[in-house]
């Protein structure tokens, strides 16, 4: 049962953590693409 919750909560801070970094990145490349338009 411990184990199991260990785990569980690992795969929660897991998931949440790439879910962050996806978020970031996505906002990272329209910033980048903006930037783009900006100088075109």
């Amino acid at each position: 049962m411990v184990k199991n919750k260990i785990f569980i909560r690992k795969k929660q801070i897991i998931s949440s953590f790439y879910l962050r970094s996806k978020k970031q990145g996505a906002s990272y490349k329209e910033k980048k693409s903006k930037l783009q338009g900006t100088r075109n």
